[in-house]
């Protein structure tokens, strides 16, 4: 009997990339950082390049901007630093700046927002958790999202912003959203156990217009160097940390890639999954898996929607176990996988039907 399903995506969306300094600071009121006991270097950025050209495909990287500051603004940005208006970056500073930003610049890695310095400072040295809160003002988050974008432009960031990563995942439905839907977050992610909300989120919920999609639980620790990955195949978004993919050694960092990219091929071989393309595959495909229904008749397939407002515009990835009269796109040992306008196709033909195929 045939089978055909909207598959989830795994996406990979990889935290606290941007720190140069390694040190977990926490435990004298500095930010957690990666945990790297090194500096971060440009063969760090490479890294993640590589695992995007490995791949094909173009992940997302959790963006803290803060040790990108050239011109110390952080000084006027109230509860942005571990030193208030002392903030000192000039150690941070140098040409492996425009190095690192020449390979994010090359477009195969989407930026999100993750903050200036992930926590938050009323007095020099005693930080609370997080940036953004639960609750955080608004107006300060709006002068952090200020000093965001400033950082960004001051180093020559040609890219687009269209998602945010609640650092330390401290995100209340409908606080902080609609604020960053104004800075050009069409997407986020976090993880749903973290979160703040009155009624109960399973995988992908829309806030005022925002994807927000759920994590699925890593067993790998934020601080992990050179990571194993897991055995299991997971479905969902998948959330690493930066040092889970670089080595102690930045010289054998390609090692650890490879590792990772043999685990995530494994993903397009298994019906029910893809391995998103981008952010806007990543999280349209969970907004349609989750609200989209399919009824399959002899003729062919429909598709109708749960009541939602209309957050997509890219293609619906549809898998099946026998040919449909669509645009078929990929052709595994077992499956084809579609790409389907859910507007103007809202009924697919089974090929063989009408074609002889």
């Amino acid at each position: 009997m045939e089978k055909v399903i909207i598959p989830r995506p795994t996406y990979i969306v990889i935290d606290d990339v941007g720190w140069w300094q390694g040190t977990d600071g926490s435990a004298w009121g500095e930010p957690y950082r990666t945990g790297l006991k090194r500096r971060h270097c440009v063969a760090d950025y490479a890294a993640l390049d590589q695992l995007a050209r490995k791949l094909d495909i173009r992940p997302q990287v959790a963006f803290v901007a803060g040790e990108w500051d050239r011109r110390n603004l952080l000084r006027q940005v109230p509860n942005s630093n571990w030193q208030l208006s002392a903030w000192d970056n000039s150690k941070n500073m140098g040409k492996h700046l425009d190095e690192a930003m020449e390979v994010i610049n090359a477009g195969n890695l989407c930026l999100a927002i993750h903050g200036l310095c992930h926590e938050y400072w009323d007095e020099p040295g005693q930080p609370s958790r997080c940036e953004f809160g639960y609750e955080r003002d608004l107006a300060i988050i709006r002068q952090h999202l200020d000093a965001y974008f400033a950082i960004l432009e001051d180093n020559g960031y040609k890219g687009r912003i269209q998602a945010y990563v609640p650092p330390g995942f401290r995100h209340k439905v409908g606080w902080e959203t609609g604020l960053m839907k104004q800075y050009g977050a069409r997407y986020m992610s976090t993880t749903f156990t973290n979160m703040q909300t009155e009624q109960p989120a399973d995988r992908c919920i829309v806030e005022e217009g925002v994807i927000n999609c759920d994590r699925v639980v890593n067993p790998i620790k934020w601080y992990e160097v050179n990571a194993m990955p897991p055995q299991e195949i997971n479905k969902g978004f998948f959330g690493l940390h930066w040092p889970n993919l670089l080595h102690i050694n930045p010289a054998e960092n390609n090692v650890t890639i490879q590792r990772w990219v043999d685990h995530f091929n494994r993903y397009r071989q298994i019906f029910g999954i893809i391995l998103a393309q981008d952010e806007d595959e990543g999280h349209q495909q969970a907004y349609y898996e989750k609200y989209a229904h399919l009824s399959v008749a002899p003729e062919g397939v429909r598709i109708s929607f749960d009541s939602q407002d209309c957050v997509t515009d890219r293609d619906l990835i549809l898998q099946s176990t026998r040919r449909l009269k669509a645009r078929e796109v990929r052709k595994t040992d077992s499956f084809y996988e579609y790409q389907i306008d859910p507007v103007a196709e809202t009924f697919i033909r089974w090929l063989d039907q009408t074609d002889g195929g």
